[in-house]
């Protein structure tokens, strides 16, 4: 019983530890796959989404 606690605890952790850097990948990865693919306006939203990591590492740094 207590094996099943610390695995759930175990999961809970590394769901939190890493589900902002997750949701870091996919909004980054799709910026660049946009980039690629569209022109124009799109270019924008996509130069937004690869830069979105830098946003996040300057708000840690300066919070």
């Amino acid at each position: 019983m207590s094996q099943r606690k610390a695995k759930a605890g175990l999961t809970y952790m590394l769901r939190n530890v890493f589900a902002i850097p997750a949701l870091l990948f996919v909004i980054v990865l799709t910026g660049l796959i946009v980039a690629l693919l569209y022109d124009g306006w799109m270019d924008l939203l996509a130069a937004l989404a690869v830069s979105s990591s830098l946003y996040a590492v300057l708000w840690a740094r300066f919070r």
